[in-house]
């Protein structure tokens, strides 16, 4: 709800991209666009990278044609569950299926190869248009250009950056969200909550362990890293693995076992605030609160993990409306 009624109020971004394409000068429209697009160039430099804002990612953009073709590619080589309706009722796995393939395509439209794919993505984003607007709002009364005598503060409230990082292909299945308190990792689950993922499912305790590759990046490398970064040691962080180039989307479905050595790498993704705001994923933060918090119960695990185990019906219902309406599209009836 809060979201409402944004898209509508955005700027259309097809004048601004038609001008900046054909070099007409924007400074006056676009204070600063041209500055901030050549920067960017210089570093994107067309070796692909993934650029967010200093508070969210641009996850909902939608490129619809784009999007669509990368889906239907995907969900080929995904294939169909084999499932007959008896097995399957309702088409449950046919829906999972669907979402996996929507996984790897929505993420794919996050690469970008130029400034100007930067912008496009950025200026279709309703959640960067959430935020900016926030942070336009929070400038204080002279939005930063006061006279340094009239008292007025030219500190911004909050200050928003680009983060551009060298594009690292990661797999859906292996993003988590992360429970931090006091410095202690307490809880962690899955990122994409609505989906069943059967290669993470093998590969949680056994097989590739990937359970122990979270924990042991978190002990042995990144918490002396963010001590003292947030109040109290309390923050959530976004991890992903990466997995081994043979790890791909014809492995996704399986439930075989991996090799602990298909594990390559963790990566932080991004931290974030110990607040209500930030999705609990399969923890509700009024349900679950003391599992997020800890310390854990005498009877059970150091860490408190969740993972999807089988497959949700309806789950695509709450998806962005763009991505419901391929998937809706892809399934028969």
């Amino acid at each position: 709800e809060k979201l409402k009624g944004y898209k509508q109020n955005m700027p259309a971004c097809e004048e601004l991209l038609s001008l900046a394409i054909e070099g007409n000068d924007i400074s006056m429209e676009y204070p600063g666009l041209a500055d901030l697009m050549s920067r960017l160039e210089g570093i994107v430099n067309g070796s692909g990278a993934f650029v967010k804002t200093s508070s969210r990612s641009a996850k909902d953009f939608a490129d619809l044609p784009a999007l669509k073709q990368a889906f239907e590619e995907v969900l080929e080589r995904l294939g169909t569950s084999g499932a007959t309706d008896e097995e399957d009722p309702g088409g449950v796995s046919c829906e999972n299926t669907a979402m996996i393939a929507m996984s790897y395509a929505s993420m794919s439209l996050l690469k970008s190869n130029g400034a100007l794919e930067v912008i496009n993505t950025f200026s279709q984003s309703e959640r960067i248009w959430h935020d900016m607007e926030l942070a336009l709002a929070a400038q204080g009364p002279t939005h930063g250009h006061g006279d340094a005598n009239d008292g007025a503060s030219e500190q911004a409230w909050w200050e928003e950056s680009l983060v551009v990082r060298s594009w690292v292909q990661l797999e859906p299945d292996m993003e988590f969200r992360c429970f931090v308190v006091g410095g202690q990792l307490t809880a962690i689950s899955q990122y994409r909550h609505l989906i069943h993922f059967p290669r993470l499912c093998a590969n949680w305790t056994e097989g590739a362990g990937i359970l122990s590759a979270l924990v042991d990046a978190f002990e042995t490398e990144l918490r002396d890293k963010l001590a003292g970064c947030f109040p109290r040691d309390d923050y959530i962080l976004d991890l992903a693995v990466q997995l081994a180039p043979t790890q791909d989307s014809s492995t996704i479905m399986s439930a075989a076992r991996m090799a602990p050595d298909d594990v390559t790498k963790v990566w932080v993704v991004e931290a974030n605030p110990f607040f209500e705001t930030t999705d609990g994923c399969l923890y509700s933060w009024q349900k679950d609160f003391e599992y997020i918090m800890g310390p854990p119960r005498p009877d059970g695990p150091p860490v408190d993990s969740r993972l999807t185990i089988a497959p949700k019906k309806g789950a695509s219902s709450l998806i962005y409306a763009d991505w419901k309406s391929i998937v809706d599209g892809s399934r028969p009836g």
